[in-house]
């Protein structure tokens, strides 16, 4: 790949659009129109440009991230690589309100409600049937150079309507501009959603006026018997809602709250991805319905991995907080590190149907020396997504720095 590249769009894409349902009437065109539903997946080579992300590292005053060669669409708002940070110390107070659907958003006003089922006949017919209930980023703020992430309950209908819309939105308005298209971004109107929510303040560390749910990724890094580091990129489904097709970390997800009443963790929720997406536990498989997790932690290798965090020196650790700048969805970055080979003898891996499970190079895991490889070919071709490509670079550089690999 060239020099300050941006990430490509999935090649799956049009093979993803088939198992969606299509657009049919006059209704579902005006609804997916307005919530920018239409342009998801149209192909749209200004994406890809370093040109869009300069724009938008000018629009927003920060620097975009860079993995090798490649350009990410996203910006590190705070890192970590030298130190053990506990995910959970970085965040702050919590407001149990209970969820309620949004009625409206800058945009939509008396067709939110129509343009809320819509978007759920699109993302409630594949193998999720259920609306999660998401922690929401309300404000990051720094204690003593600390961050605190201040949350509240989201459901995840309206972050597509009022996160995820934006890159959609930003999709229309390139395909409108042709060849000028990013110039265009700059004239007030073009993008009504996201000026609207840059209106409510710095939205790399505010959630005004859109439900903000937070993503957070893992850099699994484990030791095996033959004494190589390995960890776990793969390639997402073309199933999923988000980022099909393309190179991701596993495990990923939502930040979701799987019970109101409980303490939110962002270490609860990587045990939890961690039996779900990396050994397929079905009857984790989120159901909608409020549920008690405490189980979690004696179900293995969560528990061994407890105790050797116990023993050291296997170690957990935040790496950074970062920003999508397609969509300003804010996303956790974490790391796993286990040394211990029995870490990976305790349990065999089986990755769930969030991720394909072949791999091009016909391995389960990536060799630690290997990862330059796999993002050099199969980022081109498949495009990797921007929380897991910051969730790598992060990553790697936390483990240069404490453990010279």
């Amino acid at each position: 790949m060239k020099a300050d590249t941006a990430l490509p769009s999935p090649k799956s894409s049009v093979r993803s659009r088939k198992l969606r349902r299509p657009v049919r009437n006059r209704r579902e065109l005006h609804l997916a129109e307005v919530t920018y539903y239409k342009y998801r997946d149209l192909h749209t080579p200004l994406i890809d440009s370093p040109q869009l992300i300069h724009h938008l590292e000018q629009r927003y005053r920060c620097t975009a991230l860079s993995l090798g060669k490649m350009l990410i669409p996203a910006t590190v708002i705070w890192k970590n690589v030298r130190d053990v940070v506990r995910p959970d110390s970085i965040l702050g107070k919590l407001d149990l309100t209970p969820p309620v659907p949004l009625s409206r958003s800058a945009t939509l006003l008396d067709d939110y409600e129509k343009a809320r089922s819509f978007i759920k006949s699109k993302y409630g017919s594949g193998k999720i049937k259920y609306e999660g209930c998401d922690y929401c980023m309300t404000r990051i703020q720094f204690v003593d150079g600390r961050p605190k992430i201040l949350g509240a309950f989201g459901l995840y209908y309206d972050n597509i309507l009022t996160q995820y819309a934006m890159e959609w939105e930003l999709k229309k308005a390139l395909l409108a501009g042709g060849l000028s298209g990013i110039a265009t971004l700059r004239n007030k109107g073009v993008l009504p959603l996201r000026e609207a929510i840059e209106g409510e303040g710095d939205p790399l560390k505010s959630g005004h006026g859109r439900c903000a749910a937070i993503t957070i990724s893992t850099l699994l890094i484990f030791k095996r018997r033959s004494g190589n580091f390995s960890c776990l990129i793969r390639r997402r489904s073309i199933e999923v809602g988000v980022s099909p097709g393309m190179l991701h970390v596993v495990p990923a997800g939502m930040f979701e709250a799987c019970n109101t009443g409980d303490n939110w963790s962002v270490e609860l929720n990587v045990w939890r991805e961690l039996l779900e997406e990396v050994y397929n536990e079905k009857e984790l498989l989120g159901t909608g319905f409020a549920e008690n997790v405490d189980h979690v932690w004696q179900r293995e290798p969560v528990r061994l991995v407890c105790d050797l965090l116990e023993k050291g020196p296997t170690e957990f650790s935040v790496t950074g907080i970062v920003c999508d700048l397609l969509n300003l969805r804010p996303e956790i970055c974490t790391v796993l590190f286990v040394p211990d080979p029995a870490f990976v003898e305790k349990r065999q891996m089986r990755v769930n149907w969030e991720y394909e499970p072949e791999h091009r190079f016909g391995m389960f895991s990536v060799d630690w020396n290997r990862i330059d490889e796999v993002i050099g070919t199969d980022g081109p071709k498949y495009g990797i997504a921007a929380s897991g490509a910051a969730c790598i670079a992060l990553g790697r550089e936390w483990a240069k720095q404490r453990h010279d690999i």
